[in-house]
């Protein structure tokens, strides 16, 4: 009978109040703050996996990529095109702007060999338990298991995937507006 006395509105906010609030809502879950060596990890790890790599040509070192995926689209009122390529191990979503295709950037780099470099301490095949002893905690652990840090200063995020106690890909991620 109180749901007479109560306008539409009033029951709707009331709802997304609750669910706001609720301890157990995965939807307002707050991450673990990182450690100073995981925010350095995810700022290194753009340069040193991109380093030896020229996007533009599609070549890295002698290696050409394989272009897996490619479209256009528009961020911030600027045209861009997004090219996802592909070579040993090495996966990489690069975006460029229309105006300016030399001032690229990464979205996603994902490496899934231990060919390609990292920063210092953690690779490919290295032990997974190396992972919080090098970084410390993570922010959080995915549904597949993945460790994940993200940097909320950097709005980037680096995930640590295992398979049999050793690392087998390491996805780093940054928010793209």
């Amino acid at each position: 009978m109180i749901r007479k006395h109560i306008p539409v509105f009033s029951r709707m906010m009331l709802i997304v109040c609750l669910l706001a609030t609720s301890p157990v809502s995965p939807v307002f879950a707050e991450t673990q703050a990182i450690s100073a060596a995981a925010e350095n990890f995810i700022q290194a790890f753009e340069k040193q996996a991109g380093k030896r790599c020229q996007l533009l040509t599609s070549r890295c070192g002698k290696e050409k990529f394989h272009i897996i995926n490619q479209g256009a689209g528009e961020s911030n009122d600027q045209k861009q095109v997004w090219r996802e390529m592909q070579l040993n191990g090495l996966q990489v979503v690069a975006i460029y702007p229309e105006t300016k295709p030399a001032s690229y950037y990464f979205a996603k780099i994902t490496v899934s060999r231990a060919d390609w470099p990292l920063p210092p301490g953690l690779r490919v095949g290295s032990a997974s338990k190396d992972i919080a002893k090098k970084l410390g905690p993570a922010s959080s652990i995915d549904a597949s298991g993945c460790q994940i840090y993200f940097s909320e200063g950097m709005q980037t995020s680096v995930s640590f995937c295992s398979a049999n106690t050793r690392i087998s890909s390491v996805i780093w991620e940054t928010f793209v507006d």
